[in-house]
Order: structure tokens, then C-alpha cells, then sequence
């Protein structure tokens, strides 16, 4: 993916022809105007494509575009820029504008002044390499073939820092990454950040100097469009960067290049572990509560009828109700019957009952197994929406 920015001092047939190229036409990309809706457009856009290391920035000029070269880094920071130069000469010192900085990809394509290399129409490129020299790089003349790999004309910019000394603003009141080994006196500095410098100092030949706190003793934050803290010094240039340990915010990541994550810091929330149901609730856990309250309406029910039966015949089978209610629920305890009913209607009634009976029978006694072997634990809490609904909440209003 590529981004096309096109000078409007080009003329219409020369945009045309550039846009009608295979390598364009084949390859997904964006074509904005120079100054005019580079700033609008990029808010549309999410923040991963944006700021995206796989994004390329392709600018074609006309005219000196230092003004708008500013305003793409404000609203776009992009990573890999290549600039393209349409005038019959320009100026490579271009790419020492301080806008430059902070592009890790980097290279100028312009056509080469004919006192200098003798042969007319000849395109050049050039880099910068901040810390080797002031002076732009010649890498030589444009080959299609030469060219034609990524590394080949964006090369590494930062090979060395010869010796260039870095000013840090940093805070050593951050466990782990910046602290004093003794905060009664004024002991050595370490952390993990210091050992990590050290390491880079060493094998990129640079140095650095630290501070000992943050001026106003804040970390960073948006104070009337204006950063505080560590970060305040680093947006006012009075320090390069920062080796503490921030949180990510969306205001920090808009404003600030971060480094990879080296550290992560988790929070979470403890609370006491809920104790096991006691054994005698495995009495009724077999079935829901509205399963319990069926099997009542039910057992009521069959009492009932049983009655009712009991008083339309000649001599009573049972007799009252106590004694009726014990001779229904021994069908739902597995136990036998002493005597069937003489009246075949009533018979039937009681093979239904039963029948009825064996499938609660089996349905709770193969609940009850699988309890006993495999033992539930209350449920714990998970989620922000089950502590809201817990009884901490109540607690905590007590409190």
C-alpha cells in the first residue's frame, strides 16, 4: 500500500501520465493533493494505517514543498518517505529540514546538475544520515536494475551515532525500569531501562545524560492542549526521549512514537474464594426449583383424585388422608405396595402413578450420581457485570 501526493503545480497530462503507470495502476494506493486534503483525509483513517510501517509515502514535487513536508508529518509521521523531485534542478539539502528526523525510510530522487556530472537528464539519489554528516548522501545515479530492492535505495540511516550524546528526560521513581539502588542517599541509578542503554550506548557508539526527576514531578499529561510532565519536555525539545515506563494512552499515542512494549503490567482484583456448598443441599440440587414445585402440584394432584376415589366406592381401599399421602409416595421412594385396589379404574390410575413415579425415581438418583462424583463449586466471578450484581456491591455501600 502506497500513498501518492501530488503537487498541483504539475500539469494535468504529467499527473495523467504518472498515474496510468503499470506499477501504480497494479499496486493499491492513495492519491491526495500537496497541502490541500492531506489533513482532512488522514482523519478518517485509523491509527494502523496511518502510522503503519507497511504504508509508503511516495511525494512528487514541482515547487519547494517544505511547507507542506511539515504538515504531512504532523498529521501522517510517516515511516517510509520518498521524495521525487519534477524540476529541471533541485536542491538536496532539502533533506536536512528537522521534519526528517524521525523517518526511518528516507531517499530524494532528483535529476543531477549537468556541471557536475557532465551528461544532461541524469537522475540522482540521496539520502541523509543524521548523525554520520550534515550533508546529504549521494548514493548514486538512478538504475532501474540497481534500485529495483527496497534496502537498495532506502538504506540504513542510522548505521552509527558516532559518539552523539543523547538528553534524556527521565524520572528515577519507577520500580524496575529507573530507580535508585539506595533512596536514602543518593545512590547509583539502575533499572531495566539503564542496563538497556548501556548495552546500546555501547554497540551504537552514543552516550546520554539522564535527570533525576520530572521539573513540575508529573509523568505527562494534556494540560489546555499542552503536555506536562516528562513528556512537556520532550514536546518542547529540551530533552530527546524517554526511557520510563508509560501507559499507553490514545492522547499519548497521537502526539508521541512509542518503542515495542518490553514491560506489561497487569491489574486485577482479589477477592475470597468462595467456600464449597455444604453436602446437605445435594438433597435438592438433583432438580430445579421449578421441577420441585411441579413434582408438589403433582403429588397433590394424584392425592387428591386418590380421594376422591376413595369416597365414590362402597369400601374404602385406604383410608384417610394420611394414609393415602403414604401409599402414593412409596412409589416415589421405590418402595413395593402391601395390596392392589379391587376397582380396575383405580388400578389404572395407580399403574400410571407409578410409572410416572419410576421416571422421577431414575431422573433424580442419576442427577444425585453425577453430583457426588463430579462436586460443583459455587460460581465464581468473571466478569465486571456479575461483581456489579454480587453481594460486594452491598458490602461495599455498608461500608
Amino acid at each position: 500500500m502506497f500513498v501518492v501526493h501530488l503537487d498541483d503545480a504539475i500539469p494535468r497530462d504529467v499527473q495523467q501520465a504518472i498515474m496510468v503507470l503499470d506499477a501504480v495502476q497494479e499496486t493499491p494506493h492513495v492519491t491526495l493533493s500537496l497541502g490541500v486534503n492531506e489533513t482532512w483525509w488522514s482523519d478518517q483513517q485509523v491509527p494502523a494505517f496511518i502510522h503503519g510501517s507497511s504504508v509508503f509515502h511516495l511525494v512528487l514535487f514541482l515547487t519547494n514543498p517544505t511547507k507542506f513536508l511539515q504538515s504531512l508529518w504532523l498529521n501522517w509521521k510517516p515511516r517510509n518517505l520518498l521524495l521525487f523531485s519534477l524540476a529541471p534542478s533541485s536542491d538536496a539539502s532539502i533533506l536536512n529540514h528537522d521534519v526528517f528526523n524521525s523517518v526511518q525510510k528516507l531517499a530524494l530522487i532528483t535529476e543531477l546538475s549537468d556541471e557536475v556530472h557532465g551528461r544532461p537528464h541524469t537522475m540522482g539519489v540521496y539520502t541523509v544520515q543524521p548523525f554520520s554528516s550534515s550533508s546529504p548522501k549521494f548514493l548514486g545515479e538512478w538504475n532501474k536494475q540497481h534500485y529495483s530492492k527496497w534496502d537498495s535505495i532506502f538504506t540504513d540511516r542510522y548505521p552509527t551515532f558516532d559518539g552523539y550524546r543523547f538528553e534524556l528526560a527521565t524520572w528515577f521513581n519507577n520500580p524496575i525500569c529507573l530507580h535508585h539502588r539506595n533512596y536514602a542517599s543518593n545512590g547509583s541509578r539502575v533499572g531495566v531501562s539503564i542496563e538497556m542503554l548501556d548495552t546500546l550506548s555501547s554497540r551504537m557508539n552514543f552516550t546520554y545524560t539522564t535527570t533525576l526527576r520530572s521539573p513540575d514531578l508529573k509523568w505527562g499529561a494534556l494540560e489546555n492542549d499542552t503536555w506536562n510532565g516528562l513528556l512537556g519536555v520532550i514536546q518542547r525539545k529540551e530533552k530527546k526521549f524517554s526511557v520510563n515506563c508509560f501507559t499507553q494512552t490514545p492522547d499519548r499515542l497521537r502526539d508521541f512514537d512509542v518503542s515495542v512494549s518490553f514491560r506489561t503490567v497487569g491489574y486485577g482484583a482479589f477477592l475470597l474464594r468462595p467456600q464449597p456448598l455444604p453436602q446437605w443441599v445435594n438433597i435438592y440440587r438433583p432438580f430445579q426449583p421449578q421441577v420441585w414445585a411441579a413434582l408438589t402440584v403433582t403429588s397433590l394432584v394424584a392425592m387428591g383424585l386418590m380421594i376422591l376415589m376413595e369416597l365414590v366406592q362402597r369400601e374404602p381401599f385406604v383410608g384417610g388422608v394420611v394414609a393415602t399421602w403414604l401409599y402414593l409416595q412409596r412409589g416415589m421412594f421405590s418402595q413395593s405396595v402391601p395390596a392392589l385396589p379391587r376397582a380396575l379404574w383405580q388400578r389404572m390410575f395407580l399403574a400410571v402413578w407409578y410409572l410416572y413415579c419410576l421416571v422421577v425415581n431414575i431422573y433424580y438418583t442419576s442427577n444425585l450420581i453425577a453430583i457426588f462424583t463430579s462436586p460443583a463449586n459455587p460460581q465464581r466471578i468473571h466478569t465486571l457485570q456479575q461483581l456489579a450484581d454480587s453481594d460486594y456491591r452491598k458490602i461495599a455501600k455498608e461500608c
